[in-house]
């Protein structure tokens, strides 16, 4: 059996290992052809061998095709491609073109890539100048003698992009692809990118026997021809499932043991379940709780009591409801006749009559030229009139507006030259429907608490405006009396709780509008209050912005 598991194994793995190795020459391929694509590209090497005569001569070429030269390959995105050059008359970005210095020229793979002369030449595995493990291919795309400057296209490449290749063949294997040099460019254990192959401990291992070792050079053509894929099956791994062969029949036997033990356990609980159930649902009963399950299909003694303790269940519960029915009847009965009572209480008050008499009173005054009263009468009209409106609990924001305007014209009649006011609330937000009465109880609040306990003149701000987010903030400014950081903080806290029996008005006010807010649109709406003592107080009213009926 060991055989035949080591042999199949071997056999997956080679299976696997093709499909890889392929897979990694395709990738590497892909790199060649976008080498020689640019070793073709007459005109780039053109335009890298010309002197130009100024800088934006240079800049005149780069903008109009060599700056657009690497969007017309498919690179990878893990891939760099430069071009190295000593034209001195062209500019460096950095990016795709760069001047060669005396430093680059002394290094040793910028040398072997010009000694070269024009055939690709693979660098394994190292850390580029960001700190990155890559790879690269270089060559020489100028290699005749006759050419004035040298131009060299280095291609970086990450070693993730191999390693996306070999990072999901499996649990039990460890793939390594080593450079011509011995050096792990990449592999499926992440640590050792860029080591020897000889600082290795798994791979010297694997050479010492006892693992499934596959190992084949690449067939990526000449440049990557002295490079290798290696697999290494840990040989333990596999034949544990040998050894799981022999630990399941243990515990099959160690079942069986189970088994006997449990079958007389359950055979003793069958026997007193039901006792047990009918003691359990005696408990529920104890504690007020009728929702019991008991099984009538047993005829023995218990399953008898059971039935019985059932029927009297059944109708203790049922003469708890008709008794809780018959008082949720009485409350109703009682709700509705109060409802009759305020109704009757309501329609002893014409409001057409109290408007027609008000109108009355202000044709009089115009006579008798007393203008100003009779916009005072005007406005108090109106103003009563917008109140008792009927058809719903919201309105558009235009009608509170003018609902505001009403009252602080009254006011304001009232309080002379005590304050001054300004309502600004954008046209475009005048269709919002919002609920009724939540700005009048603010500003009303703001008039008695803030402006009449300053003796100098105020003045009081009703402005609006929107989020990005589309949520409108109602602005009610004064620069009145305004509250110390203790009383500010009752207030913000009482926002959020039942009023007492000797609770403020204006609290009530406040908090009634808070509430009806979060009721209507959620708890990120609401009331905010800022106050300073001798400054004045803003209070916010937030809400969603939507227009139509609710």
């Amino acid at each position: 059996m060991t055989r035949m598991v080591i042999d199949q194994t071997n056999e997956i793995n080679k299976v696997y290992f093709q499909q890889t190795k392929n897979n990694i020459n395709n990738k590497l391929a892909g790199y060649i052809n976008i080498s020689d694509s640019l070793l073709s590209d007459s005109q780039l090497i053109s335009d890298l061998q010309q002197d130009y005569g100024s800088d934006a001569d240079y800049m005149e070429r780069y903008l109009s095709y060599i700056k657009l030269y690497p969007g017309r390959y498919d690179a990878p995105p893990r891939m760099a491609v430069r071009i190295l050059t000593t034209n001195n008359t062209v500019l460096s970005d950095r990016n795709f073109i760069i001047k060669v210095d005396a430093a680059t020229k002394n290094e040793k793979w910028y040398q072997d890539i010009v000694a070269a002369k024009g055939l690709n030449t693979v660098r394994g595995a190292y850390l580029n100048q960001n700190n990155k493990m890559v790879f690269s291919i270089g060559r020489v795309l100028n290699p005749f003698a006759f050419q004035k400057y040298v131009n060299v296209l280095l291609i970086e490449v990450s070693e993730s992009e191999l390693y996306d290749l070999i990072e999901q063949k499996g649990a039990d294997r460890e793939i390594y692809i080593l450079d011509e040099n011995g050096a792990v460019v990449t592999l499926t254990q992440r640590n050792t990118v860029g080591m020897s192959a000889d600082g290795i401990p798994r791979l010297q291992q694997a050479a010492g026997g006892g693992d499934l070792v596959l190992n084949e050079t690449l067939d990526s053509g000449n440049s990557f021809k002295n490079w290798r894929v290696v697999s290494v099956t840990d040989s333990g791994l596999v034949l544990g499932n040998i050894y799981g062969i022999l630990r399941y029949s243990l515990l099959i036997c160690s079942a069986i043991m189970l088994f006997s033990i449990l079958l007389f356990g359950l055979l003793s609980y069958k026997l007193t379940q039901g006792l047990r159930r009918l003691v359990y649902n005696m408990d529920k009963i104890k504690d007020g709780k009728f929702d019991v399950f008991i099984n009538l299909k047993e005829n023995d003694e218990i399953g008898e009591l059971s039935r019985s303790f059932k029927n009297m269940i059944d109708r203790i519960d049922n003469l708890i409801n008709e008794v809780y029915l018959y008082d949720i009847h009485l409350k109703d009965l009682e709700i509705k006749k109060k409802e009759a009572e305020l109704n009757a209480l309501q329609s002893q008050i014409n409001p057409h009559f109290l408007f027609n008499t008000m109108e009355s009173i202000r044709m009089n005054l115009i006579r008798k030229g007393d203008m100003e009263i009779s916009d005072v009468i005007q406005d108090f009209s109106l103003l009563l009139r917008r109140s008792i409106e009927t058809g719903g609990d919201s309105l558009p924001l235009r009608k509170e507006r003018d609902l505001i305007e009403y009252y602080l014209k009254i006011q304001k009649f009232r309080y002379r030259d005590k304050f001054e006011y300004k309502i600004d609330i954008g046209i475009e937000l005048y269709e919002v429907i919002i609920p009724k009465f939540i700005i009048q109880p603010i500003v009303e609040n703001a008039l008695y608490h803030g402006i009449e306990m300053k003796d100098e003149q105020c003045v009081l701000k009703v402005f609006s405006r929107v989020t990005p987010e589309n949520i409108i903030i109602i602005c009610v400014e004064d620069d009145g009396a305004g509250m110390n950081a203790d009383k500010l903080n009752d207030v913000i806290k009482g926002l959020d709780t039942d009023p007492g029996d000797d609770e403020a008005a204006d609290r009530i006010g406040i908090r009634n509008v808070h509430q009806r807010l979060k009721l209507y649109y959620g708890p990120q709406y609401g009331v905010q209050i800022e106050s300073t003592e001798n400054i004045g107080t803003s209070v916010k009213i937030l809400l969603p912005r939507q227009t139509g009926a609710r």
